[in-house]
């Protein structure tokens, strides 16, 4: 039986990335199909998970950061990221792949072992706050060293988006495979 990790970073600029049981990426999914578009094709993203689960020797389990509100931001942000959250979560249901919600601490523990603390000055430009891109960023280059973070071939810097999703899948695969 084939075991696949699936990490999902929600959000409107969020990724999808499939991992096999050897630590191998499968495949990244943006969920915004349409660099164009405003909204997620939920319909893109059903024959996407219709083909992950239409093999029947295929185990998958999904890692879905466990995320809330985002203080500072907007009630219609809030509330717009909470029906991705949600929308998704029901797409997990109705393909029957379990899944478990975690918090971005919990996950990032784990897969920023080994990596220096980076600091960064807060918003306010007053306190050092943790660089929580930058450390995602090298441990995914340290533990992926051959994979390209970028959005597209023409971007030019790393997604933290993509990143996050392929380290959540990572956690996956050590924890529920």
């Amino acid at each position: 039986m084939k075991r696949i990790a699936m990490g999902v970073d929600p959000g409107k600029k969020g990724f999808i990335t499939f991992l096999s049981e050897g630590g191998e990426v499968i495949e990244y999914v943006p969920l915004l199909e349409d660099p164009n578009s405003k909204y997620i094709d939920f319909t893109h993203l059903r024959k996407i998970f219709k083909e992950v689960t239409a093999d029947p020797n295929k185990k998958i389990h999904c890692v879905i950061e466990d995320v809330h509100s985002i203080p500072g931001s907007s009630a219609q942000s809030n509330f717009n990221f909470g029906y991705i959250v949600g929308a998704l979560e029901e797409l997990l249901k109705s393909f029957e792949i379990p899944f478990t919600k975690v918090a971005p601490k919990t996950w990032q523990k784990e897969m920023w072992q080994g990596v220096a603390l980076k600091k960064k000055l807060s918003s306010t430009g007053k306190t050092q706050v943790n660089d929580t891109k930058a450390m995602s960023l090298e441990a995914a280059k340290r533990l992926f060293p051959r994979e390209d973070f970028r959005r597209t071939t023409r971007a030019t810097n790393p997604d933290d988006n993509k990143v996050d999703s392929l380290l959540m899948a990572e956690y996956c695969r050590r924890k529920f495979l």
